[in-house]
């Protein structure tokens, strides 16, 4: 969904409950949370925290289904890159404010780690990489790409991002650490 075209983003976000389910409802999916999400948002039910937290190209602009973190209430930084995701999941236009703040975020933090932030570099890294790739921004996708694996140079995500850049011709394999381009060795 993040790095489908916009296009195909709006046609599947402006489908209501009722087509929903006459077109996605009554099959099975190897990904069992989509259809899962597609009964709860069809029947108007909150299913669980994770259904409405995970990315889903059936949610609409007017679902306000992005649960904020509780840190968010305290925490200035994580409250600006919440901000920033719920403009990235609501819109496809103008989508270069958000990025710019996850960005700025990423550029000024010092001696991150995930569990003192109270937040993921790799996540919000991750939606920013996304929204710039669906952009056509590549050179503004490999910055904040690299920075966020400098933070979180463990994740699986990025690890993802990285091979699609690189297939793309966005990255060279030998940019990304070696624990990464390599997983099998140390």
């Amino acid at each position: 969904m993040e790095l489908a075209s916009a296009k195909k983003n709006r046609a599947l976000a402006q489908l209501d409950a009722a087509s929903l389910i006459a077109i996605f409802g009554r099959f099975s999916s190897v990904d069992p949370e989509l259809p899962a999400y597609t009964r709860a948002r069809a029947q108007r039910v909150v299913a669980s925290q994770y259904l409405l937290s995970m990315p889903c190209i059936f949610r609409g602009t007017n679902d306000l289904l992005l649960l904020a973190p509780e840190a968010a209430r305290t925490n200035k930084i994580v409250r600006q890159l919440v901000g920033a995701e719920a403009t990235l999941r609501a819109t496809t236009t103008n989508l270069w404010p958000a990025i710019e703040r996850i960005n700025g975020v990423l550029d000024t933090t010092q001696g991150y780690t995930r569990e003192a932030a109270g937040w993921s570099a790799a996540y919000y890294g991750g939606l920013a990489v996304k929204a710039c790739l669906r952009l056509g921004k590549a050179a503004e996708a490999k910055s904040i790409l690299l920075r966020s694996l400098e933070m979180e140079p463990d994740s699986v995500e990025l690890a993802y991002l990285s091979r699609i850049m690189a297939r793309e011709g966005i990255l060279q394999a030998s940019e990304v650490p070696l624990t990464l381009s390599h997983p099998d060795k140390e």
